[in-house]
């Protein structure tokens, strides 16, 4: 693990998401799996950042602590580039299932921040791994849903795959025919 992960999740600790739970685990729990799915997939530095803090200033992230705004993030662990991402994730991730994108302007905080195709990609990436985490956690490891409610909500999410780098898109087809089988053999 390097450096700017482990100053990142103390940061996190220290601001209550290690004391937030939803479905059992930390709301930092779930930020750091998502990282290392990132991470696993050979994202850059930049978007394994943004998907360790992709929904820190989330105020309906689910997970009851208060958002942050940008300016409480420390530039050692989140650069314009990270913040963009977060920003991107937040903004355009309930907009949309990925699909219908296009490069644009985000205005957040008196901030404005351009997204262009790479960055569209990254934050598919971030989607992505937030929903394969999510779906490991709750269906995987803990049988909190049921077969039909994730694939439902991982075809919902397709268009984020579509637009996602080959390694996180194969990823998400891998887990979406895991839970198809499963559903199969359900029937």
């Amino acid at each position: 693990m390097n450096d700017t992960f482990k100053k990142t999740v103390a940061f996190l600790n220290e601001a209550g998401f290690g004391n937030a739970f939803l479905y059992e685990r930390s709301h930092t729990g779930h930020l750091g799996a998502t990282y290392h799915y990132l991470r696993e997939w050979g994202c850059s530095d930049q978007t394994c950042s943004a998907g360790l803090l992709h929904s820190v200033i989330d105020p309906d992230s689910g997970y009851g602590n208060p958002p942050m705004r940008l300016e409480d993030l420390p530039s050692e662990i989140a650069d314009e580039k990270v913040r963009k991402l977060i920003v991107g994730y937040f903004m355009l991730e309930r907009q949309a299932n990925g699909a219908d994108l296009h490069p644009q302007a985000l205005t957040y905080e008196q901030h404005v921040f351009h997204i262009d195709e790479n960055d569209l990609r990254d934050i598919a990436d971030i989607a992505v791994a937030d929903r394969i985490d999510q779906v490991d956690w709750c269906w995987r490891k803990h049988n909190i849903a049921p077969t039909s409610d994730v694939l439902g909500f991982l075809k919902g999410s397709g268009g984020w795959a579509n637009r996602a780098s080959p390694t996180a898109a194969r990823a998400y087809q891998d887990l979406l025919a895991e839970a198809e089988t499963s559903s199969e053999a359900v029937s």
